[in-house]
């Protein structure tokens, strides 16, 4: 690649670049940027999976929980911090859940 490729990338700030030198953007962090993590899974409705996917939560952390089949006990979640935010389909086949509480999310639509 010659240095006046669109996609010279020899800054030390790791950006994109214009041959004029204009950052298309940045990749650094700062201070007002956190990454997000997001834990997906299928529990296959199991219980077993819902008791093991418990320990990996407090070790990876996430922000948000994607669940396909989630594990439900009376047409309800089963197992789940009640503080935590969550949305599920009215057949109870996916769930989203938000265990870290800085994060406000709201249901749009259903």
């Amino acid at each position: 690649m010659d240095s006046d490729s669109p996609l010279n990338n020899n800054t030390s700030q790791n950006q994109f670049q214009t041959p004029h030198q204009t950052p298309l953007f940045n990749t650094l962090n700062t201070p007002l940027q956190k990454d997000i993590k997001i834990l997906q899974i299928n529990l296959a409705r199991s219980r077993p999976a819902n008791l093991f996917l418990h320990p990996n939560v407090i070790q990876i952390k996430p922000d948000i929980i994607v669940i396909q089949e989630p594990y439900t006990q009376n047409r309800a979640l089963s197992g789940f911090p009640g503080n935590w935010t969550a949305f599920s389909s009215e057949n109870l086949t996916a769930t989203i859940l938000i265990p870290n509480l800085s994060i406000k999310a709201v249901l749009l639509s259903q």
